[in-house]
């Protein structure tokens, strides 16, 4: 009888703790122990002397060549490293360039937009970008523009109609 047979996955089983005690006697031991595991997926039973299939032999093999990629990959991965580091530059440059604000600044002293609750630093800069300063901008954000900055902003809808309203209540004060 020959069986092929393919490893699926090898790991440990969850960990068994062994605890023993004996009473009065001030004494205890406990011991831990993960048992290894291999999971196996047998592919064919091949009885009388037959040879096994070219797909079994083709699934051994490709999982063979796919590792020495891998091992390849690994290798040159310093050398691309290096192209790595002059190509974000270049994108960068471009992006900058192509890359329009979505809206018009307007002239004079931007507002602090972290005072508004859910803006912190980061999407204050974000928002700053792509041309909204002040609160009065944020207020008089229309449903339209609400969803072309959640189209091209990591913010939801609801977030942005969330401070417009308190861009309309700071625009009072």
């Amino acid at each position: 009888v020959l069986v092929t047979a393919e490893v699926v996955e090898q790991g440990k089983n969850r960990t068994v703790i062994a605890f023993k005690k004996r009473r009065r006697q001030n004494s205890r031991r406990k011991i831990g122990h993960r048992q290894l595991l291999t999971t196996v997926r047998i592919a064919e039973i091949l009885l009388g002397g037959a040879k096994p299939t070219k797909k079994a032999a083709a699934k051994t093999e490709a999982k063979a060549e796919v590792a020495a990629k891998a091992e390849a990959k690994a290798e040159a991965a310093p050398k691309k490293e290096a192209k790595a580091e002059a190509a974000p530059k270049e994108t960068e440059a471009k992006a900058s360039e192509t890359a329009a604000p979505l809206f018009k600044a307007p002239k004079g002293e931007p507002d602090d937009l972290t005072v508004i609750k859910g803006i912190g630093p980061v999407a204050a800069g974000q928002l700053n970008e792509q041309g909204i300063m002040t609160f009065a901008q944020i207020a008089k954000l229309s449903d339209k523009d609400v969803a072309k900055i959640d189209e091209h902003m990591p913010f939801s809808a609801d977030q942005i109609m969330d401070w417009r309203e308190q861009a309309k209540e700071l625009v009072k004060k």
